[in-house]
Parts: structure tokens; C-alpha cells; sequence
């Protein structure tokens, strides 16, 4: 499986995790509503901002994003709370890349990820 690039530096600033709970809320005719877990793991979506610090880098990122995992593949990413490697992918495929210099050398890419949680 592809492994998420290592270049790429996370920015703290915009990360955020919205899990999935799984659950399916029903209202009753008295009392409170019935809830129940329909998915046995939550899906997290976690958005993201990463900074790449070369030319060279970001025209990698481009790639391994438009060929190694096809936009839309899963591929091991380390999970900067738990710092473990989890299986994730990128939410539609759907990548916003803004140049930070003039010069084009440093970029920030943000989007959004998917991974199952335990």
C-alpha cells in the first residue's frame, strides 16, 4: 500500500476531526427517542493543511496524488494524536493547493481524509 509522503508537514493550525458516529436516532411517541449503533467502528473525516517547502516536492505530491493513489486510493497515514498508521484516503479525491511564495516554492495543500476507527 502507498505510504502517505513523509516531505509533506502537517500544520496544526485547521486540523480538526468530525467522527461519524454510526448511530441511528429514532423519536417515539412518549419518552425519550431510541438510539442505536448501526456501523461497529465510527468513520473520522479529518481536514487537514500540510506544507511542502520545494518545487520539487510539490510536483512529487501532484504526483503521487493524480498516479500512486489515483486521487481516490486508501494508503497508510500516521495519525499525528495516536501516532499510529491507519488506512485513510483523501474525501472525493479533492485537493485546494495555494502557493505561498511567489516564487512557487512553498505550497499549502489542504483537504480533507477518511479513515475507520477501532
Amino acid at each position: 500500500m502507498a505510504a502517505f509522503p513523509s516531505y509533506a508537514q502537517l500544520e496544526r493550525q485547521g486540523f480538526g476531526d468530525t467522527p461519524r458516529p454510526g448511530v441511528v436516532r429514532t423519536d417515539m411517541e412518549s419518552g425519550p427517542p431510541k438510539q442505536a449503533t448501526v456501523e461497529s467502528r465510527s468513520l473520522h473525516r479529518i481536514s487537514v493543511v500540510y506544507l511542502i517547502s520545494t518545487k520539487a516536492d510539490y510536483q512529487s505530491f501532484i504526483t503521487w496524488w493524480e498516479t500512486t493513489i489515483s486521487r481516490v486510493d486508501w494508503f497508510d497515514w500516521t495519525d499525528p494524536v495516536s501516532n499510529t498508521t491507519k488506512q485513510a484516503r483523501i474525501v472525493d479525491g479533492a485537493i485546494e493547493t495555494t502557493p505561498l511564495r511567489s516564487d512557487l516554492a512553498h505550497w499549502e495543500i489542504r483537504f480533507d481524509l477518511e479513515y475507520w476507527g477501532t
